[in-house]
């Protein structure tokens, strides 16, 4: 979901900022300010995954991060069922305004850490979090009540929806718990920035400004190379209100990312793509995106 964002006002660099930022979720700006990040780039990228050619033609999938739900209707719209889950509310509340009208699309609340699938035979509210979070959003086809842990085909966390917690082994756990969750042969799809791309951004846009509509937005990315993590702070001004955004997001090699990938039970279909187009992944690419098939 570059990453998403929480309120703060510190001042860049400021030790001090949250360390868990996305825990209070993201308000209604967010999709203001990534409003090119839209449905069409959705649905061109998912398009191209040679993933599809291992896949069935239908199946469920899970989709981690799910923010607004733009991939997941996507993947919907192919005939599959999606469980999208989030810790914003606001972003899951506009998913399911969004897809109303998509019968296989479900949208939970829950940390990523904790993957609250849990079934029980109680009517539509067919899965119970953990942590206090809200039970399922939508539901409103009763395929969902047949769901069992080893169910998905498919896993994604798409548009930096990956790299949020600060500790490795949180990572690590969260990419387990979707491997249990998986049938043998299953894919998961990880989109990351990649981090030559980060370095640039870390030291050519000291302060970098643009406009969205209404909306003048000032950006500044910090390298915190001791725990490998863009910091980024953002300023969102209009004429009546004046609002300032931090982000944290672990940023891995691609080395890392194949280990810590094999120690969850995964092992790639095909080399690490660099863009959304599917050109190779090089030094200097935006993106660092991972195909990869559950072999246990």
């Amino acid at each position: 979901m570059p990453s998403k964002l929480r309120a703060s006002h510190k001042a860049p660099c400021n030790s001090s900022a949250p360390r868990e930022w996305f825990r209070d979720g993201f308000d209604d700006l967010y999709p203001a300010l990534y409003q090119h990040r839209d449905r069409r780039e959705a649905l061109q990228f998912a398009s191209r995954w040679p993933v599809w050619k291992v896949l069935p033609e239908q199946g469920w999938c899970l989709d981690l991060g799910c923010g607004s739900g733009r991939y997941a209707s996507v993947i919907a719209e192919r005939g599959w069922k999606v469980v999208g889950i989030d810790l914003s509310k606001t972003m899951l509340e506009r998913a399911a305004r969004d897809t109303r009208n998509v019968s296989n699309v479900y949208f939970l609340r829950a940390d990523l850490r904790a993957l609250p699938l849990k079934p029980y035979n109680s009517g539509c509210n067919i899965y119970s979090a953990q942590d206090g979070s809200d039970p399922l959003l939508k539901c409103s086809i009763p395929d969902v009540k047949t769901l069992r842990f080893s169910d998905f085909h498919l896993a994604v966390s798409l548009f930096t929806s990956f790299g949020y917690f600060d500790d490795d082994v949180e990572h690590l756990k969260m990419l387990k718990q979707v491997a249990a969750l998986m049938q043998p042969g299953g894919v998961v799809v990880l989109d990351l920035p990649n981090i030559g791309d980060v370095m640039r951004h870390s030291t050519s846009d000291a302060g970098r400004r643009r406009q969205v509509g209404e909306y003048s937005i000032m950006e500044s990315y910090h390298f915190d190379n001791e725990r490998r993590r863009i910091e980024k702070y953002i300023e969102v001004r209009t004429d009546n209100q004046n609002r300032r955004y931090y982000e944290s997001v672990r940023i891995w090699t691609s080395d890392e990312l194949l280990r810590m990938t094999a120690a969850a039970g995964f092992t790639p279909v095909v080399p690490l793509w660099g863009s959304y187009s599917g050109e190779p992944l090089r030094g200097d690419s935006e993106r660092m995106i991972y195909f990869g098939k559950y072999i246990g």
